[in-house]
């Protein structure tokens, strides 16, 4: 949008505006009376309340007249009728008219170039010859070493509840069989050769 057409689609806003103040009311008595927005007028109010900050919001980026116009008219229901009040219209139109005022001045305000938020986003990754833990501590976030602290945990935790499992238990005593079984054999068959195995007798050797 060009300065111009901001301009004009604030005046727009403004005579409006203008036009339903207008048609306020005097109502009350006494300490409560005072002038209140016709009923029929409330919805087209915040209509363009809404739209008079998204506008700002989009042709100006971040401002302070968007956050004052929303407050003045929230402000501007905390009445004993609940109803906008005359006065939070016109302190609406008083901004409008600072607003319209600061564009003719400075037409650059109208569509900002945005900030990059974060500039090394726009650099070159410097790819190291070699990858060692200082260059790790420099280049990579907290976030970064908080997620590796977290798979090691979760690993170290994964294998202490996998070691109390009947599945380990079970894996574990299945390779322990063979071997005692082997054993058990071997030690069986020395036994058996022990008691084969007769000593020579001293006649016998005498001969």
């Amino acid at each position: 949008m060009t300065p111009e057409n901001l301009v004009e689609s604030l005046a727009q806003y403004r005579i409006e505006l203008t036009q339903i103040m207008s048609r306020f009311k005097h109502s009350g008595s006494g300490g409560f009376s005072g002038f209140h927005a016709n009923s029929d007028d409330e919805p087209r109010i915040r209509t363009l309340v809404i739209e008079i900050i998204d506008l700002l919001n989009d042709s100006i980026g971040s401002n302070q007249y968007s956050p004052s116009i929303n407050q003045i008219f929230l402000t501007g229901h905390t009445n004993f009728f609940r109803s906008q009040s005359y006065k939070s219209l016109e302190s609406i139109v008083a901004i409008l008219d600072s607003v319209i005022t600061r564009i003719k001045r400075n037409p650059d305000l109208c569509n900002p170039k945005k900030e990059n938020t974060s500039p090394a986003e726009n650099m070159p990754l410097d790819h190291p010859a070699k990858v060692t833990l200082k260059w790790l501590y420099h280049n990579t976030s907290l976030q970064f070493w908080l997620w590796v602290a977290s798979a090691f945990a979760a690993v170290f935790i994964l294998g202490v509840s996998f070691g109390q499992s009947t599945l380990y238990h079970d894996l574990t005593t299945k390779t322990e069989n063979p071997t005692n079984l082997k054993t058990h054999v071997t030690a069986t068959i020395e036994n058996t050769d022990t008691k084969t195995a007769a000593p020579i007798k001293n006649d016998a050797l005498k001969k």
